[in-house]
């Protein structure tokens, strides 16, 4: 992420930084980000997930999608 943000600097693009929390519970630090209307002029979002890295030989790795979230009462 940090990498990307020095490239993006470099570049002179826009760049937002987003550290959140609660993710493993209800996840409102979220909700009130989406909410909140910060987002709207984003036009792609890196998120740090390491679940997601598919090959760590590689160079660097991108997956494309969305994990989700699913709550049970």
């Amino acid at each position: 992420m940090m990498q990307s943000a020095a490239f993006a600097v470099k570049n002179n693009y826009p760049v937002k930084f987003i550290f959140g929390v609660d993710e493993e519970n209800i996840s409102k630090g979220a909700h009130d980000l989406v909410n909140s209307g910060f987002l709207q002029d984003v036009g792609f979002m890196i998120v740090g997930e390491s679940g997601q890295v598919k090959d760590i030989g590689k160079p660097f790795s991108v997956v494309y999608g969305r994990k989700g979230r699913t709550l049970y009462k």
